[in-house]
């Protein structure tokens, strides 16, 4: 006769040690992007830098479209993690929009390969046709996030005008994030942070001033 919960443990160690193998697939294949370029990006590099067979890496991501999803969502998953505990207890637009860029400095440093395929997806998302429907969801996103923060405290769904803002805002922050990703030093992370917010509530105080009646 079975034992339920010696066939429960081994399921469960079962499960565990797949998701330990699709996390280690999806951290090479990060790693990759970020040091390599999506170019070198094949089932097979991923396998050898992951120690696993490619077929391991076939199973759970068949082309590398999957694997450039899979990258992506693990990515933007870490930032989303790291802007809710940012905005955590905020109480003005203001207070959300500072908390969200200090978030996107802290995660350069705490993970600077995400940034890089961060920055890989906004450059090929111009140029390639696997990269520009992934970049098309990333910057809906990231636009309704800040939309959202600039309706802090209201009632309703953000307006047109704060949804114009938004994306002017994310634009600014994707440029200037992108030359801090590929020229900048860590030791100057903290002085180009300030200049990104003087920036961006720059940005708000012009544009809130020229829809005034």
């Amino acid at each position: 006769m079975a034992v339920k919960g010696v066939t429960r443990q081994h399921t469960h160690l079962e499960e565990a040690g797949e998701n330990a193998t699709r996390q280690k697939i999806v951290a090479c294949t990060i790693s990759i992007l970020a040091t390599e370029g999506p170019e070198k990006l094949s089932a097979f590099s991923v396998a050898k830098r992951a120690s696993v067979r490619r077929s391991h890496v076939v199973y759970y991501y068949p082309q590398k479209k999957d694997l450039l999803a899979a990258a992506v969502s693990e990515v933007i998953g870490k930032g989303q993690e790291m802007v809710l505990v940012a905005v955590a207890g905020k109480k003005t637009a203001v207070e959300c929009l500072d908390a969200y860029i200090d978030s996107l400095f802290q995660w350069l440093v705490k993970f600077p390969e995400h940034a890089s395929v961060m920055g890989m997806l906004h450059y090929y998302g111009a140029v390639g046709a696997e990269f520009k429907e992934l970049n098309a969801k990333v910057r809906e996103v990231g636009e309704a996030r800040i939309a959202d923060m600039l309706h802090f405290g209201k009632s309703g769904t953000p307006n047109q005008r704060e949804r114009e803002l938004a994306k002017l805002i994310r634009e600014l922050l994707i440029g200037n994030l992108t030359n801090v990703i590929s020229s900048t030093d860590s030791s100057q992370l903290l002085a180009d942070c300030q200049k990104l917010k003087k920036a961006v509530f720059g940005l708000v105080d012009t544009y809130q001033e020229s829809k005034k009646p």
